[in-house]
């Protein structure tokens, strides 16, 4: 039986306990104490921030590589795997993060903890409202706080680069949201399409790493707990809508071709 014509609850059924595992790990945020931004630890939970954002591409290409690439599959049945999940990816992940930045968080309006955090010290010189009127400008702006309070408010260069450029609102976290909708859109495939565990395996190595990067947001703190949970959840909503679509497709096309 071709894996795209048995029942997609079936898989749910499967990954629910890894999902739900998962999502109950990110109330423990609110655990995290304050981090120094000079340590190493600072450091990795950039790293990790960045594999969620530039490393992206990335990691979707070589999660559809170690589904697509399993035997027995014609090229015709290859491509059309291929091209199903690279549709979804794009929908959902890409269409997603363009919403999420340009809609929906400048509607809900919620400054950057660390924003808020200079202003309480009086070292960003505006009220966090004042900041996020200067649009197109925050980023020079921010710079030249940084830059001129570095003593007083010491951090890594790479984490104050990350700062300049984190400039857009808080709430809900895009990082969380795009790294939760991919882990958990492989986590499915992966269920779905193959049962060769080694397969299996390297897929579900996205969960705790979507995890992971959902930690290091309150580490650079850039993000909320609040802006992870709401994030988080809205990513494996997302990611089982994602898997629902590509299995919808794929077993229509397994039909016409039988």
């Amino acid at each position: 039986m071709s894996p795209w014509t048995r029942p997609p609850r079936e898989v749910l059924r499967t990954v629910r306990a890894l999902l739900v595992g998962a999502a109950a790990l990110l109330p423990l945020t609110w655990l995290l104490p304050h981090f120094d931004l000079t340590a190493p630890l600072a450091r990795v939970a950039l790293w990790l921030s960045d594999s969620g954002k530039f490393g992206m591409p990335f990691v979707c290409a070589a999660a559809v590589a170690v589904v697509a690439s399993r035997p027995g599959l014609t090229p015709r049945a290859r491509t059309r795997e291929v091209g199903a999940m690279t549709l979804a990816l794009v929908l959902f992940l890409g269409v997603g993060a363009v919403v999420n930045e340009f809609v929906v968080k400048p509607r809900l309006n919620s400054p950057r903890p660390n924003i808020e955090e200079l202003a309480q010290l009086g070292l960003l010189d505006l009220s966090p409202e004042r900041f996020y009127a200067l649009e197109g400008d925050r980023s020079a702006h921010l710079r030249r706080v940084l830059e001129s309070v570095h003593s007083r408010f010491p951090m890594a260069a790479s984490i104050r680069d990350h700062w300049i450029e984190e400039t857009g609102f808080s709430f809900p976290s895009g990082h969380s949201t795009a790294a939760m909708l991919v882990a958990t859109f492989f986590c499915c495939i992966g269920f779905s399409a193959t049962e060769q565990p080694r397969r299996r395996w390297l897929l579900l190595a996205l969960l705790p790493w979507a995890v992971l990067i959902c930690f290091a947001r309150p580490v650079l703190r850039v993000h909320r707990p609040v802006d992870i949970m709401v994030g988080g959840l809205q990513g494996i909503a997302l990611g089982i809508v994602s898997f629902l679509f590509v299995h919808a497709l794929l077993s229509r096309a397994t039909k016409a071709s039988d």
